[in-house]
């Protein structure tokens, strides 16, 4: 948790995802193209492995504005995440495998192909209440940029 002025540094690879339990809100750009503002919950689902359940709304633009929702199942591995579609049964989205840096922050990088598309994927724990994750998607008909910046939703008691 952030308290005043102190950061508790995330925690290690190996217990990230309870550290993940709970309310974030979160920021996202797809280059120029979009921004999505809303709201993630991960709620524990099985023995290490939580669903991630994102809600807000995409705004093109162009002006255009829809509600948007997404699901994934988010497993604990010994060295980082496990990620799937929310799909029965459970499809692989990426794994990634997470160390602890020179800056004591958390990073990890995943791949996923999709057809000849390609999601290259970093992570970076800036601390247990913040953290970012990237996506560069390449491919034949696509090129950009996705950043989602997540903040944990921290009750003041």
């Amino acid at each position: 948790m952030t308290t005043s002025g102190n950061i508790t540094p995330p925690s290690r690879p190996g217990a990230i995802l309870e550290s993940l339990i709970g309310s974030w809100a979160i920021e996202r750009r797809v280059d120029d193209m979009a921004t999505l503002t809303g709201s993630v919950n991960f709620e524990p689902s099985a023995e290490n492995e939580a669903v991630y359940h994102e809600t807000g709304t995409l705004r093109l633009s162009t002006g255009y504005e829809a509600a948007a929702e997404r699901k994934y199942i988010y497993r604990q591995c010994e060295d980082g995440l496990a990620v799937f579609f929310d799909e029965r049964p459970p499809r692989l989205f990426h794994m990634v495998r997470l160390a602890r840096g020179g800056d004591g922050r958390l990073t990890g990088e995943a791949e996923h192909i999709c057809a000849d598309d390609v999601y290259l994927t970093d992570y970076k724990f800036d601390s247990d209440t913040q953290f970012r994750v990237r996506h560069r998607v390449r491919g034949p008909r696509k090129d950009y940029t996705i950043i989602t910046l997540y903040r944990k939703i921290v009750d003041p008691d």
